[in-house]
């Protein structure tokens, strides 16, 4: 700016500073992470208060953000569990090594699993694809009972799991009986709750 006339002078936004108040999220491999300025402020003003000097170059190695990152994927969305882990300290504890049960065995199967379970080929009839679904059920379990367990309330503790199964996008509720055919993905008609 020295030696400049006025009039030629030019702000470039990018010369800008940005202050904290002024920009709230930050860009963390390719994700935009909101970060509280109150709560950096105070956690700044404890750990410069309370280090000892050296030490206050760890406490920048945490993250500053308004949700928990071991627990959430971003804002609104909860980490997925591992199911495989629980089915694995089944199968590795002392219950693995019990016999197994008798002849009169009744399988409950979940509805939810088994829908995302099976490809759907488009094309084909509602009644059909129906069929598929219960001779894959026959052949593989005699006698299965399948549950359909929905959730009616809203929110409910599924939302997580069907938003990251869905990507975030929903499709358009289909009016079908039996003899109309597949004209969408399974994954677009299963993504829209109504259908």
């Amino acid at each position: 700016m020295e030696g400049n006339p006025v009039g030629s002078y030019i702000f470039r936004k990018k010369d800008q500073a940005v202050t904290k108040d002024i920009k709230l999220t930050i860009k963390i491999q390719d994700e935009h992470v909101h970060v509280d300025p109150e709560l950096l402020f105070q956690r700044l003003v404890a750990v410069g208060t309370t280090t000892k000097s050296g030490e206050l170059q760890n406490v920048f190695n945490y993250d500053l953000c308004h949700y928990p990152s071991a627990l959430f994927e971003s804002a609104n969305v909860l980490l997925p569990t591992t199911k495989s882990r629980l089915a694995d300290a089944q199968w590795s504890s002392e219950a693995a090594k019990l016999p197994g049960p008798g002849e009169n065995v009744r399988y409950v199967l979940d509805g939810g699993a088994l829908l995302h379970r099976l490809p759907w080929t488009r094309g084909t009839t509602y009644d059909q694809i129906l069929q598929h679904y219960s001779s894959y059920a026959t052949r593989k379990h005699s006698k299965a009972i399948v549950v359909f367990d929905g959730y009616s309330e809203t929110p409910s503790t599924k939302d997580c799991a069907h938003t990251r199964r869905s990507g975030g996008t929903i499709g358009v509720t289909v009016h079908f009986n039996a003899s109309m055919v597949l004209q969408a993905k399974k994954e677009e008609f299963l993504s829209n709750q109504q259908n």
